[in-house]
C-alpha cells in the first residue's frame, strides 16, 4: 500500500562491503541497503544506497506508480556499482530493468 513504510515492506538489496586500510589491516565491514525501484522511478543516473541507520523509518512509496517498490515476476534486473567512497560512507548503484516479453508460440498439432 502507498502508506506502507519502505523500510519494513519494500523489496531491497543489501551490499556488504569490506574496507581495507592496507593489505595487512583488519577490514571494516559495512552493509548498504537500497529499495528496488522500477517503472520509471528514475531513468538515468544512479541511486545512493544507505547504511541501515541512515534509512528513514517513516519513508513511504509513491502512490502514483503501481509496483513502485518491488520485483516483478518475469522482469530481469541488472544491478551494477557505479562508485563507492569510504570518505563519506556511500555506495552508488545503477539499476536497469528489462520488461518481460510476451511470446506467442505457434499452434502445435499432435
Amino acid at each position: 500500500m502507498p502508506s506502507s513504510y519502505l523500510k519494513k515492506y519494500a523489496t531491497g538489496l543489501a551490499f556488504e562491503v569490506k574496507y581495507y586500510a592496507s593489505a595487512s589491516a583488519t577490514p571494516v565491514t559495512r552493509v548498504y541497503y537500497h529499495y528496488l525501484r522500477h517503472q520509471g522511478e528514475k531513468e538515468t543516473g544512479s541511486y545512493q544506497a544507505k547504511q541501515w541507520t541512515d534509512l528513514i523509518d517513516t519513508e513511504t512509496g509513491s502512490s502514483t506508480v503501481s509496483m513502485n517498490h518491488g520485483i516483478v515476476r518475469n522482469n530481469i534486473y541488472r544491478v551494477s556499482i557505479e562508485s563507492f567512497s569510504d570518505v563519506d560512507g556511500t555506495i552508488k548503484i545503477n539499476i536497469e530493468e528489462k520488461h518481460w516479453r510476451h511470446v506467442d508460440n505457434p499452434t502445435i498439432y499432435i
